[in-house]
């Protein structure tokens, strides 16, 4: 008998707790935070990596669209970091963080901005290499004409 009274006041603590929770989340009409996906290179591959928080429910899943058209969207469940499946990064992603209510964030990368960021680095290692080699250049005009000097 005393076991029994054990797990009712057990079942009832669990039920008033579920109540609760029902209550958070019909509650819960604010999106996840804003966030911002990143594109980075792991052994010559492209991965998405995202992350966001959710200050009432909590994020319960991510989905990724991976599309060359900007206004269709195939959304797939995923997890972080995901391997872009367009290697050439000439397609729209979209990530949609979801909380546990159903409200959900979408944030998107734009071809152009992951171009952009690679055409960056491209012109900051050329500009390197090319004041490396003036620098080289002008080091060895200055012993040449040193040496011709009587």
């Amino acid at each position: 008998m005393v076991l029994e009274v054990k797990e009712l006041k057990r079942f009832i603590k669990m039920e008033k707790i579920i109540k609760n929770w029902k209550k958070e989340i019909e509650n819960d009409k604010i999106p996840p935070e804003p966030f911002k996906p990143e594109i980075i290179e792991i052994d010559g591959k492209y991965y998405l990596v995202f992350s966001t928080t959710d200050k009432q429910t909590g994020v319960d899943h991510y989905e990724i669209s991976e599309t060359k058209n900007k206004n269709k969207e195939n959304w797939q469940k995923e997890e972080n970091p995901y391997l872009l499946t367009d290697q050439s990064l000439k397609s729209f992603i979209k990530v949609k963080a979801v909380d546990k209510a159903r409200n959900e964030r979408i944030e998107t990368i734009y071809p152009s901005q992951i171009t952009l960021k690679i055409r960056m680095w491209q012109i900051i290692l050329v500009s390197v290499l090319f004041f490396a080699i003036l620098t080289l250049l002008y080091l060895w005009l200055r012993k040449f004409i040193k040496s011709q000097k009587p």
